[in-house]
């Protein structure tokens, strides 16, 4: 079984202003790509902003809480911020079609979770900024070479253009 019951949920990464659903479960795909500014007061923002754990038992009775549509069955929520040291990343959230469903207890065991999750994206950039770095040092590496063998091949004229002339 699982740790915490959930009927969806999804990742949200910081995109400039903006928080980016960039993946999740239980999720109809159309709405990856989905953003939430960081000026909102939408519970997604606070969880970010305040990089603090958000549960709201019945979503109905939240005065920022947003529907989705107006079929949204979402009743339980909670989101925790992906955290890397003191800087929030993105959040992870939790959706229940039932309400009261989850506890501050549950948002405990989901922020463990999230520095996980967090700690899994974090390096995944660094990997791939390393990875870039080592592509730009390839390329740079194969201009230099380009470079010297034109330098060399222009040597070799002047020289042989010097001993013509001096014939």
């Amino acid at each position: 079984g699982r740790v915490i019951d959930y009927d969806s949920g999804a990742i949200f990464l910081q995109e400039g202003h903006d928080l980016v659903l960039t993946a999740g479960a239980g999720i109809d795909d159309a709405y990856l790509g989905y953003r939430v500014s960081l000026a909102s007061t939408l519970p997604e923002a606070q969880v970010f902003e305040e990089k603090r754990s958000y549960v709201i038992k019945d979503v109905r009775s939240d005065p920022n809480w947003q529907e989705w549509t107006a079929s949204d069955p979402v009743r339980g929520w909670m989101g925790v911020p992906l955290l890397i040291g003191d800087e929030a990343i993105g959040i992870l959230t939790t959706d229940s079609f039932g309400s009261g469903t989850y506890s501050d207890k549950d948002a405990r065991i989901l922020q463990t979770f999230a520095t996980q999750v967090a700690t899994a994206i974090h390096n995944a950039r660094l990997y791939q900024q390393i990875q870039q770095q080592n592509q730009e040092l390839a390329d740079t590496l194969q201009e230099l070479k380009t470079t010297q063998q034109e330098l060399i091949q222009q040597e070799i004229l002047r020289q042989t253009n010097q001993q013509l002339t001096q014939l």
